[in-house]
């Protein structure tokens, strides 16, 4: 299944994904910076609450 993946993306003219930029910065870093922008903004920490429905 692997193959037929990447022979379809090559068809397509796609691009490879260990052809793919790599980010300077990883998604938990930039989660952390934001939640940290948040917080010391006053924003309630409720947000990343992943326990938090609108329903409770």
């Amino acid at each position: 299944m692997g193959r037929d993946i990447r022979n379809f993306i090559a068809n397509q003219g796609g691009t490879m994904p260990e052809k793919l930029p790599i980010p300077n910065k990883s998604l938990k870093e930039i989660e952390k910076e934001n939640k940290s922008k948040l917080i010391d903004n006053g924003i309630d920490d409720m947000i990343f609450d992943t326990t938090y429905t609108l329903n409770s």
